[in-house]
């Protein structure tokens, strides 16, 4: 669930959102959608999408079945500018009604965004398991590590200041809290984060 002080953060941002310096994201986005698995037969969710910065890299992947959900009806704007074809809906995830059946995605991934669900962060993880297919994997990843992504949010401003990557511990404990297996948390150049949803023939774990 996003703080609204948050929303109006990003909605203020939207319009010069694609001026500021992607270049990190630009570099890293291929080494981790083809780390997460991504493949041209997915079917993938953009949670926290912002203007679209994903599109082309899925694209060059070869994905043609993508759906996005933002928070901020301003960075849904801009998305749906830069791509008219693409289906991209005002929601916030884990917290407001969604426009997709259960298992309907292979693939979710919350690219650059994840710091910004503090408030119940767990409402995130149970609804990617609802929305995945059996053996589908949610992807929760960052372009830059928890030390630089932290600074980073305490200088860009009051309302995001406090949006910080927490312990890798506590995500594992959210993977698995939803029912998640085969749990990957790492904090290297960039975070990287991910966790299977069990397939058909695997039995779902007990929740502790």
């Amino acid at each position: 669930m996003t703080d609204p002080e948050t929303v109006g953060f990003f909605d203020r941002q939207a319009p010069e959102w694609d001026a500021h310096d992607h270049s990190d994201a630009f570099r890293l986005l291929p080494v981790i959608l083809a780390r997460a698995g991504i493949v041209a037969e997915d079917s993938v969710l953009d949670v926290g999408a912002g203007t679209g910065i994903l599109v082309p890299f899925l694209e060059m992947a070869g994905v043609r079945r993508m759906a996005a959900v933002d928070a901020s009806g301003a960075m849904v704007r801009e998305y749906r500018k830069k791509f008219p074809g693409r289906r991209v809906d005002v929601a916030d995830f884990g917290a407001d009604p969604l426009p997709f059946g259960p298992e309907s995605f292979t693939k979710v991934v919350v690219f650059n965004s994840f710091p910004h669900f503090r408030e119940e962060p767990a409402r995130l993880f149970r609804a990617a398991f609802e929305l995945l297919a059996p053996a589908g994997r949610l992807i929760i990843c960052h372009s830059m590590n928890r030390a630089a992504l932290n600074r980073h949010h305490r200088r860009a401003g009051r309302e995001v200041a406090g949006d910080v990557l927490i312990p890798d511990e506590e995500i594992e404990r959210l993977y698995g809290g939803a029912g998640f297996i085969r749990t990957v948390v790492e904090d290297g150049g960039y975070f990287y984060s991910s966790g299977d949803k069990p397939g058909a023939s695997s039995p779902r774990p007990a929740r502790t």
